[in-house]
């Protein structure tokens, strides 16, 4: 297999990673046009005033939890496919100025 194919099978591994980036930001706006970000942010901004329940605890702690992991998922996919972008395009520039 020569380097430009090579090229060619690195470049699917950059397309998945860019289509997982885009699956974990359709996931956290899907959480917040889901109505869970207002809920989150009505809990967070009674629990500064009032005491809330068990069940609204609860509640909050889950939705707390669940918006840093669909968070935490977004940022870890973007950063792979800066990194095997910048890979890709480093190598595409090399190829280009042995040929």
């Amino acid at each position: 297999m020569d380097i430009v194919n090579e090229l060619e099978e690195y470049k699917k591994t950059v397309d998945n990673a860019k289509d997982k980036l885009k699956e974990a930001k359709s996931a956290l706006k899907k959480f917040y046009n889901d109505g869970h970000g207002d809920l989150l942010k009505e809990l967070n901004s009674r629990m500064l005033t009032d005491k809330l329940d068990s069940d609204e605890r609860e509640t909050r702690e889950m939705l707390v939890k669940w918006e840093h992991v669909l968070q935490k998922t977004a940022i870890i996919y973007l950063e792979l496919w800066q990194r095997k972008y910048a890979v890709f395009q480093e190598a595409r520039i090399l190829i280009q100025q042995v040929e």
